[in-house]
């Protein structure tokens, strides 16, 4: 058995892609293996207790970075890594931000002799290989010696050999999967509460979970919903989620009129998002290139829905194909190309038969290949 020490930035109760993906790995590897985390202590420590308290491996969360005035920042982190790892005893260091984490595994694999593994999740490296070369060379300083690379989806595999600059290099694809509690449909009981709540019934309901941010088309969506009513009349926009474009967004709908046919949730648990996924008719997110934040590692919330019975409407980049099979599991579009946008939402929300037949294929195959145990035995070789 062997103690694994994964270090992440982002991690529950924080949503997101990342933090949930920490979170499901640490909890598969756990049944065989001892397993330590070490995350960010949040200002706000609403609910961080309780959940470190009801999962199964030891979580410690730490003051990880100095203030920006300070440099380099991530020495906390450093030291808290170093502690812990020599107290417990640490096999296998798996780093979740590959900098400034991945600095950190450097520098103990020289001293404690400790192994690492890098986890790859989209943005750290479409980022770096469009704008900042400096990146580049820390990316390749930290890959020169790990002893495993891991990304979500080919890719950014793809994108991480033309950063290294050596397309012989290993790389291990260990693709997100959707938390099997998905699969089981919630009470009657609760959906009908949340139809009533949000105004829902005989609504055509489009769901979109994710940070309201660069590159997930919320705008290019809001633009959209007029000639979207115009074509379905009762149609209603979810929105789960919440990040930094957000109050633009909420002043667009209220300039345009459009609050009638908009729900905005806010940010949810996965256990609060999953019956949202239930009620609704289709799940939507024109994900795009963005140069701050590059593209779509892969995109959990596809399987989220994919696990509902859900078919997607998606944006055409980065995983988001691997995520999605194009008329098979859901329909993938140019977030750009509105024509094309306004005929998948209205080919499925008109015809509720084939959105059936496109969400029964992509819960059959969320089922057959996105379950976290068979993915892990991907890490076997270095477990």
């Amino acid at each position: 058995m062997k103690k694994i020490f994964l270090i992440t930035l982002e991690y529950p109760p924080q949503i997101g892609g990342i933090a949930t993906y920490t979170h499901e790995l640490a909890k598969t590897l756990s049944s065989s293996h001892t397993v330590l985390v070490l995350a960010p202590r949040f200002h706000n420590k609403a609910g961080q207790e309780e959940w470190d308290s009801h999962v199964p491996y030891s979580v410690m969360r730490k003051q990880l970075f100095f203030p920006r005035i300070l440099w380099p920042r991530w020495l906390p982190l450093l030291w808290h890594a170093f502690r812990i790892a020599k107290k417990e005893h640490v096999h296998l260091f798996m780093i979740h931000h590959v900098l400034p984490s991945g600095y950190v595994a450097k520098i103990l694999k020289k001293f404690l002799h400790i192994p690492y593994v890098v986890f790859f999740h989209g943005a750290d490296i479409t980022s770096a290989k469009s704008t900042r070369l400096w990146k580049q060379k820390m990316i390749r300083f930290v890959a020169k010696t790990a002893d495993g690379l891991v990304v979500n989806s080919e890719p950014i595999k793809k994108r991480l050999h033309q950063i290294l600059r050596d397309e012989e290099r290993a790389i291990q694809v260990l693709y997100p999967c959707v938390d099997a509690a998905f699969f089981d449909p919630p009470a009657q009981e609760a959906l009908t509460e949340l139809k009533r709540r949000y105004a829902l019934n005989g609504k055509r309901v489009l769901l979109s979970v994710s940070r309201i941010g660069e590159g997930k088309g919320f705008p290019h969506l809001a633009r959209m919903l007029p000639a979207i009513l115009r074509a379905i009349p009762n149609a209603v926009w979810v929105v789960v989620g919440d990040g930094p474009k957000k109050d633009a967004l909420v002043a667009y709908v209220e300039q345009h009129g459009l609050q009638n046919a908009v729900r905005f949730i806010g940010a949810l648990t996965p256990n609060d998002v999953k019956p949202l996924y239930y009620l609704a008719d289709a799940f939507i997110l024109l994900n795009h290139f963005d140069l701050e934040r590059g593209e779509e590692g892969f995109g959990i919330v596809f399987l989220e829905a994919a696990g509902a019975g859900l078919p997607v409407i998606a944006g055409r980049t980065g995983g988001v194909e691997e995520a999605v099979l194009h008329t098979e599991t859901g329909l993938i579009v140019d977030a750009y190309q509105e024509r094309d946008v306004l005929a998948a939402i209205t080919t499925i929300l008109q015809n509720p038969e084939y959105g059936k037949r496109l969400g029964d294929h992509a819960r059959a195959r969320a089922q057959a290949e996105f379950a976290w145990a068979k993915q892990v035995k991907k890490l076997d070789q270095w477990l």
